[in-house]
């Protein structure tokens, strides 16, 4: 039962990937995205996973003896913006190029800078980068919660990233993640105070969590949208006498890339260990 609630969930998620159109944004779109995740399903999820994560690290980091770090918007606009960059090339890197139209920048610090509109009021002092498949559950809020689990969990349990989460350099960071065929693609940005900036930039803006709702899941309906949206996307022709050889080739792909694979992970220390490697 819970591996079919598993699978009509992957289903549900990877139909609402194809759908969702991506794009890449800075500090002035924040009120668009903050109300978008208001409305939209796997918006919402990605936003809740985000700000979730937030509060786990600082709870981690007062469990070390450590001060909190503050939470960043335009931090947060960065990381989206990578995970853009890396889900659509399907590549776990800190170093972006121009092979896709969500490049920002070819470092963490050009990525910043573009985010906050050419003037980035910190500098970065580290980042965090994985993938994994914990996008499963019965409800957006579960579904969030494994996210940031599977993700602390990942990052905790490797020496770089963990120490990236305790660096006592940082003051602000910004976690996004980003929900793309099945994969959960995650990026934490953390930065050093160098460069003033308003009280106002400083503000953590949350957004008003709806009361849990359910996903109601049909298999058939789902199966039928996703199939339909691969033939699209792969632009088969479909004639009357080859309708039937479209549809299994769709669902042959779709079964295809819902095989489980082993988590990745990346991360880059600081600006020093950038430049070593």
């Amino acid at each position: 039962m819970k591996t079919t609630k598993l699978i009509i969930c992957l289903f549900l998620i990877t139909l609402f990937t194809f759908i969702t159109k991506a794009q890449i944004s800075t500090n002035k779109d924040i009120t668009s995205l903050i109300n978008k995740s208001e409305k939209d399903s796997i918006a919402q999820i990605e936003r809740l996973a985000a700000l979730e994560f937030h509060k786990l690290i600082n709870n981690y980091r007062k469990s070390k003896g450590l001060s909190d770090i503050s939470w960043d918007e335009t931090l947060w606009i960065a990381t989206k913006n990578h995970n853009e960059w890396m889900s659509e090339a399907n590549t776990l890197s800190h170093h972006q190029t121009k092979r896709n139209k969500y490049y920002t920048g070819q470092n963490p610090g050009d990525r910043f800078d573009y985010a906050a509109g050419g003037n980035s009021p910190n500098s970065w002092s580290g980042e965090n980068a994985l993938y994994n498949y914990s996008a499963h559950g019965e409800s957006i809020k579960e579904i969030a919660k494994n996210i940031v689990s599977r993700s602390f969990i990942q990052w905790k349990n490797s020496p770089g990233h963990n120490q990236n989460m305790l660096g006592k350099s940082h003051v602000t960071h910004g976690t996004a993640f980003k929900i793309y065929g099945g994969k959960v693609w995650g990026t934490d940005l953390f930065a050093s105070s160098s460069k003033s900036y308003s009280q106002k930039d400083k503000q953590v803006i949350y957004t008003k969590t709806k009361s849990e709702k359910r996903i109601r899941f049909s298999t058939f309906k789902t199966k039928r949208n996703l199939t339909a949206q691969l033939i699209k996307s792969l632009d088969m022709k479909v004639r009357k006498n080859k309708n039937n050889e479209a549809k299994k080739k769709a669902e042959r792909l779709l079964t295809k890339g819902l095989k489980i694979k082993m988590p990745q992970e990346f991360y880059i220390q600081n600006k020093q260990q950038q430049n070593l490697k």
